[in-house]
């Protein structure tokens, strides 16, 4: 999670002109960046034609060359679709009259959600879900999941961190 400050947009009129109480940024976990995945890329290459190198046979090379292609095309096509789908990202935006969340897709796509903190419920399910501490934020009848690409013990700490600021207002 990243802390950002940024100017409330909403079609409610509930825009508050005071910097916002809390506003951060959540990401799903990047484990390698681009530099290092073709690095590994490269890797895979060299010690995959080891074997090739080392017999110096033709015939081994014609019958190994294809699997050998396949792999390593099949492994930079899902690095790139890794890739794409780290545009993927959420905000939340907390000021005195206003909870603002935008999930930004994968394809461009933003999804807002707006609600008067007043009025907003923090809601975890610790079991019988899907997801091991299922997190929502509440209200006007409406649930909006929040975090689902975090690990369980991230979004019972971003459960806590939303609850303090809402209590706090």
């Amino acid at each position: 999670m990243t802390n950002s400050q940024s100017k409330p947009e909403s079609n409610q009129g509930l825009n508050s002109t005071r910097n916002p109480l809390l506003s951060f940024n959540i990401r799903p976990h990047n484990s390698l960046d681009e530099r290092a995945v073709y690095k590994l890329m490269i890797f895979l290459a060299v010690v995959m034609a080891f074997p090739v190198f080392i017999s110096s046979k033709l015939s081994l090379f014609i019958a190994i060359a294809p699997f050998y292609a396949l792999t390593l095309i099949l492994f930079f096509v899902m690095v790139k679709s890794n890739f794409r789908s780290r545009k993927y990202y959420e905000t939340v935006t907390i000021w005195p009259n206003l909870i603002e969340i935008n999930r930004y897709e994968n394809n461009g796509d933003v999804r807002s959600w707006t609600a008067n903190p007043f009025w907003t419920r923090v809601k975890l399910y610790p079991t019988n879900q899907k997801v091991e501490n299922y997190l929502t934020l509440v209200s006007k009848g409406k649930e909006v999941e929040l975090g689902s690409f975090l690990a369980p013990t991230e979004r019972v700490q971003l459960k806590q961190k939303i609850e303090t600021t809402i209590s706090n207002i």
